[in-house]
């Protein structure tokens, strides 16, 4: 069985062009290696963005401290998700992150 493969074509009508040519032009160019550079690309960039999340959650989960990440305009976008949550000791506290305030403690 023949291997499929992909080509990039352009289509240009000369039989209305007002030229002495009649014809239709086509203009095709093979695009296969391309597409498969592509798609390893896309799978190299996933396998990447899994380990990096998976090492962040090990990293983030392992951190003993609070771990937040806030905005320019001191808008939380991250708790680490143990902080949120009441804990062992104390586990009548939890952390609300609108009680963090602009200017430090």
């Amino acid at each position: 069985m023949a291997a499929l493969r992909r080509f990039d074509c352009t289509l240009v009508n000369l039989l209305c062009s007002g030229l002495d040519v009649r014809a239709v032009l086509l203009s095709a160019h093979e695009i296969t290696g391309y597409k498969a550079i592509e798609q390893r690309l896309r799978d190299s960039e996933r396998r990447f963005e899994t380990v990096t999340n998976e090492r962040l959650r090990a990293v983030t989960q392992s951190v003993p401290d609070l771990l937040l990440l806030a905005d320019l305009d001191l808008r939380i976008q991250f708790v680490e998700p143990t902080h949120s949550r009441p804990r062992a000791r104390g586990a009548d506290r939890s952390f609300d992150p609108r009680s963090v305030t602009a200017g430090g403690a």
